[in-house]
């Protein structure tokens, strides 16, 4: 491990608290994987990872670039898809998509697993208002207890009935209580209390008026309102009132997605998505011009830090929009996602998540000696 690195990972965690919850977003398509990426805050240090790129931290003060190769972290060749600063000890969790978690603190690294260690999980995290970490996949959902696995229980739930959805954020209300939401090809709000399911809420076959949305990304309002971007519209749940109300995109284009949202200090929601940004104030969504993001290209990762909104994309940019400026500050390798940095360097074959390939398919992609290669 460089440890040249890690003592530089070590000064920015200590001088900084944690401030604002990642916000992150992923495909997993009929087992194809497609980029990946978090984005989080702490007082001095804005952190991302990529499953392609890496992880960057960036400065707050002197916007200096940093990369991390994910083998000198610890972390092997594995693909980091999530990246979180702990706000107990401000120690660095990275997750993968072996379903390894890893903490760094001290100068130490620490590896916990998920007990189907077989399976291949995107996991994100989150932590609660009492500092515990949790994260959540597709159909899971659970927190480490004195660093053992315990999963949150929604068997009772009518989402339990059906193999295909994925949880697409986790937050708590003002009063500590879980609420989670799923998508495709039922879209659900998942409420718990105590660890039990108090509550599941939306559209579906096995709900109400068998209407199904695809949801792209949710989160909670200060006033414990979730708020979901989905492929038709904007909807609002109300906790309290457990009711939905629908609010219109700013353009009426098929197959608008925003796909990512946060909310700022002042409450305003920000939500991207493919080469575009915009903000909800509760009524009325407003595009926002995003000078250097190009039309092509995807935001996957949002998070505010107090009224400045940082934002990652798939071609490993970040951006931050502070007080109606828009700065560029770091750049991913042109016309390609992976770093030379990252990727395996030797003659053998792997595949763009750098997964040994022993068989090669003629005309497929790899990674050979550091580079993609045509086989």
């Amino acid at each position: 491990m460089n440890m040249k690195k890690i003592s530089f990972l070590l000064v920015a965690l200590a001088l900084g608290a944690f401030t604002e919850a990642q916000a992150t977003r992923d495909w997993l398509n009929d087992g194809e994987l497609s980029e990946c990426g978090s984005i989080t805050c702490d007082d001095n240090t804005v952190w991302s990872a990529w499953y392609t790129n890496g992880l960057v931290s960036v400065d707050k003060a002197t916007m200096e670039v940093k990369r991390y190769d994910p083998e000198e972290l610890g972390v092997g060749s594995s693909c980091i898809s999530d990246v979180a600063v702990d706000p107990t000890d401000g120690s660095l969790w990275l997750t993968s998509r072996s379903a390894n978690f890893y903490n760094l603190k001290d100068g130490q690294m620490k590896v916990l697993q998920y007990p189907n260690a077989e399976t291949r999980h995107n996991f994100h995290s989150r932590f609660s208002p009492e500092g515990d970490y949790w994260a959540f996949s597709l159909s899971i959902i659970g927190t480490f207890k004195d660093d053992v696995w315990q999963p949150l229980d929604y068997s009772d739930s009518p989402i339990a009935r059906t193999s295909n959805y994925g949880f697409r954020n986790l937050a708590w209300d003002s009063n500590g209580d879980i609420w989670m939401t799923s998508s495709e090809p039922y879209y659900a709000v998942l409420h718990f209390t105590d660890g039990v399911v108090a509550g599941t809420y939306g559209t579906g076959e096995w709900l109400v008026d068998n209407i199904s949305y695809t949801i792209y990304a949710t989160a909670m309002s200060p006033d414990d309102k979730i708020l979901l971007t989905t492929n038709e519209n904007i909807l609002v749940f109300d906790t309290k009132t457990e009711q939905f109300t629908e609010y219109p995109y700013y353009t009426s284009e098929k197959d608008f997605a925003m796909t990512c949202v946060t909310y700022d200090s002042k409450g305003l929601a920000w939500l991207a998505g493919k080469g575009m940004v915009s903000t909800f104030d509760g009524e009325k969504n407003e595009v926002v011009a995003v000078e250097g993001l190009g039309e092509d290209e995807e935001v996957i990762a949002i998070c505010a830090d107090g009224e400045d909104i940082w934002l990652a994309t798939d071609n490993a940019n970040i951006f931050l929009l502070s007080e109606g400026t828009v700065r560029k500050v770091a750049a991913g390798v042109e016309d390609t996602l992976i770093d030379t940095t990252v990727t395996p360097a030797d003659s053998r074959i792997y595949n763009l998540q750098g997964q040994l390939v022993t068989n090669p398919v003629k005309g497929s992609l790899y990674i050979q000696d550091g580079k993609k290669v045509i086989w």
